[in-house]
């Protein structure tokens, strides 16, 4: 399913929503989560208010005879008719549909779940809620708790079902409406720095300050052309130390994404939980980066110019 705007019921099953709207239970609790609706709150509220409102529109029915329509235990109606309001917490990171005094979920720029960043930009930035296509899908850990992208592709493919980056240089241009990309971001000149590198044991890397500069750049560029007007494009990116010298990646991406065409429109940061960076025997000149960020830009619509011919001059 991709486009379609939810229609979510707070009184109705995740299966009737499904059938609703015409698509699978997975996307509705996909909604559900993505939105932190407090869906085990809402079915108490829902029996309660069940009900309440047979018991104020026949005061003359029995818990036996309530139960028998709703089909809820004895116990259940007995307790809630004997409420005045119902007495159930909901979590404190999630929203009743139920409750309209409730506030929206502030969708906070820093996190420490890469899972709740992304989550997060399909929400706000994504109408169909799944990502188009990854161009460095690598072994898919960004998609742990959500739906892959239907196209993936890497430079060195290991996963199952992912395509050479190649071949997305020959896929037309504005075929996609989001793009996901995450690259590496260690420089190590020498097969010795290899070697002793935790991080270059785990990820790939990059042999000089150059070639980093120019692979996030023609990453942008290819991104660019696969993508439709207003699309999106998701980067991670990390800024690093090398020889000596800070390089600022996410500066030199955001300064070419604009002249390209691209509008930066939203900024997450990663805080790390683990140290990867550290090496020992290593003199420290610059504050250890120990957080990332997640760029999302927007392929700018193109302008519509006003073709009416210019009156001539007297």
């Amino acid at each position: 399913m991709t486009g379609k705007k939810i229609i979510y019921k707070n009184d109705l099953s995740i299966a009737e929503n499904a059938r609703k709207n015409k698509c699978s239970e997975a996307t509705i609790r996909r909604y559900i989560r993505l939105n932190n609706i407090d869906r085990k709150y809402d079915e108490l509220y829902l029996k309660y208010k069940t009900v309440k409102e047979l018991q104020a529109k026949h005061p003359e029915y029995t818990v036996y005879r309530i139960a028998k329509i709703t089909g809820y235990s004895n116990a259940t109606v007995k307790k809630y008719m004997a409420m005045d309001e119902l007495y159930a917490k909901t979590c404190s990171d999630k929203l009743s549909t139920f409750d309209t005094s409730q506030k929206a979920a502030v969708v906070s720029s820093i996190s420490k779940s890469q899972d709740e960043i992304l989550s997060n930009i399909l929400k706000l930035h994504v109408p169909s809620l799944e990502f188009d296509c990854d161009l460095t899908y690598s072994l898919g850990v960004f998609y742990r708790s959500l739906t892959p992208p239907q196209h993936r592709y890497d430079k060195f493919p290991i996963a199952e079902g992912v395509r050479s980056l190649e071949d997305a240089y020959l896929l037309p241009d504005g075929c996609f409406g989001s793009v996901v990309v995450d690259l590496p971001f260690i420089i190590k000149s020498s097969e010795k720095d290899k070697e002793f590198s935790k991080v270059v044991q785990r990820f790939q890397c990059f042999t000089s300050k150059q070639e980093l500069i120019d692979t996030n750049k023609e990453m942008l560029s290819l991104s660019y052309r696969l993508l439709k007007s207003g699309g999106i494009l998701v980067m991670k990116l990390q800024n690093t130390n090398y020889a000596g010298q800070q390089i600022w990646t996410h500066y030199i991406v955001q300064e070419y994404a604009q002249q390209i065409g691209f509008e930066l429109v939203d900024e997450f940061i990663l805080e790390g939980k683990s140290r990867l960076l550290y090496e020992n025997g290593v003199v420290q000149h610059h504050a250890r980066k120990y957080h990332s960020y997640f760029l999302v830009f927007k392929k700018k619509r193109r302008r519509k110019f006003n073709r009416t011919p210019l009156k001539p001059q007297p």
